[in-house]
């Protein structure tokens, strides 16, 4: 009998302890953010519904959802963490395998989406809306569907894809073919 007990004291102790500390780093590196990217993604929803209703579409078609939620969470990360605190590699990659898995708890697709458009190229407060006013000289909300698939391609790398380049215009009639094939 005292075998039986000492057998479950110990996986307690192997399950349990992993699974506080899990949750401790979960509170302490996620959850202390959680309202500021909930904030973020709120200034993206409304960026997103003033824009032209093809936006997201072709979001999608020039990233895929998983990429976009990817490519949201890890520039969060860095723009509010680890920009300021220069932790290491280790450290940056669980932690974005930790804001990713969290992100599925606490952000629905469209949030998702804002945070993109909030986070994307310049870093949280400085995304895609700057990026449109540097490259088009206007806000995304008054780009055309040429000019915002020009936009999506410019995410993927700033360098290879900007608007005006071979590659950016490449990339943008791929998306813009995807996009037309889907109509």
């Amino acid at each position: 009998m005292r075998t039986g007990r000492r057998l479950k004291v110990v996986v307690l102790g192997l399950v349990g302890a992993p699974t506080f500390a899990l949750f401790i780093w979960y509170v302490v590196s996620f959850l202390v953010h959680l309202s500021e990217l909930k904030s973020l993604a709120a200034q993206g929803q409304e960026i997103k519904a003033s824009a032209n209703p093809a936006f997201y579409n072709l979001a999608v078609l020039g990233e895929t959802k998983d990429q976009i939620r990817s490519y949201a969470f890890r520039q969060a990360y860095w723009s509010l963490v680890a920009e300021k605190e220069h932790g290491g590699t280790l450290s940056w990659h669980l932690n974005n395998l930790l804001w990713l898995a969290s992100s599925h708890i606490h952000f629905n697709e469209d949030e998702v989406f804002g945070l993109w458009v909030e986070c994307s190229l310049n870093g949280c407060g400085y995304g895609l809306m700057d990026a449109s006013n540097k490259y088009f000289g206007k806000p995304v909300t008054a780009l055309t569907v040429e000019e915002l698939a020009g936009l999506v391609a410019l995410v993927k790398s700033p360098t290879m894809f900007a608007p005006g380049t071979t590659r950016g215009e490449e990339r943008k009639l791929m998306i813009l073919g995807k996009y037309h094939e889907g109509s």
